[in-house]
């Protein structure tokens, strides 16, 4: 908990609709702020611009988590007894290129539960075919996307077992309610 605030980081594949899922659920929990990892590292470009951050070099994408983490905690600063949901993702991909998140950088953000929004690879490569609103995105089969969403879901469980933090893998709107509620009814009172 930093500055009183209970701090959840919601991971997932790009397209799962972890966005989206947010919208639905924010009205619900009245304590409930969301701050997104992309606006965080670079609030005046536009959700396409957003996307050609992914295809940064490692060195530059390493850069803007630090800048993630300063932005971060500058606007935690301006928060007080919130539950804080950081919408970001544990690993960037660009083709064959991963880049993971480092547990140094992860734990500066001083989270208090991991969640994973899983939906299956099928759902998120429709989603990615209908999106017309960012032509740049990245499509990669079921089959890629479940090689990846596989190490993701290792990586976030092991950052939680490494910060010694509950971690759940919400499926939907109400088990992500669920899991949001639960945290910050242990952590708010």
């Amino acid at each position: 908990m930093l500055n009183g605030n209970c701090i959840s980081l919601l991971f997932g594949l790009p397209g799962a609709g972890k966005t989206t899922t947010l919208a639905k659920v924010l009205p619900l929990l009245p304590h409930l702020v969301r701050l997104s990892g992309g606006s965080l590292i670079a609030s005046e470009l536009s959700a396409v611009d957003r996307d050609s951050l992914r295809k940064l070099d490692a060195d530059e994408i390493l850069t803007n988590q630090e800048k993630l983490v300063l932005n971060f905690n500058s606007a935690l600063k301006q928060m007080s007894r919130k539950h804080v949901v950081f919408d970001g993702h544990c690993m960037v991909k660009d083709g064959a290129r991963i880049v993971e998140i480092p547990l140094s950088v992860v734990k500066r953000l001083c989270p208090d539960k991991i969640i994973f929004f899983d939906v299956p690879p099928e759902e998120i490569v429709e989603r990615r075919l209908a999106d017309r609103s960012r032509p740049d995105r990245e499509v990669e089969t079921a089959a890629e996307l479940t090689t990846i969403r596989h190490r993701q879901i290792e990586l976030s469980r092991q950052f939680a077992v490494d910060l010694n933090i509950p971690f759940a893998i919400a499926c939907h709107d109400n088990q992500l309610l669920e899991s949001l509620r639960g945290i910050a009814s242990s952590n708010m009172a």
